[in-house]
């Protein structure tokens, strides 16, 4: 289940970067604190 949610973040994130509608710095921290608050 990690693994779906892990490639999915990786696949917003990716699409997030190539659109540029959120900045790299932004679209950066957001991907940290999800993944910080998805661990268990």
């Amino acid at each position: 289940m990690q693994i779906a949610i892990v490639l999915g973040l990786l696949i917003i994130a990716i699409v997030l970067f190539a659109t540029e509608k959120l900045s790299v710095d932004v679209v950066t921290l957001l991907l940290i604190i999800v993944l910080t608050l998805t661990e268990s």
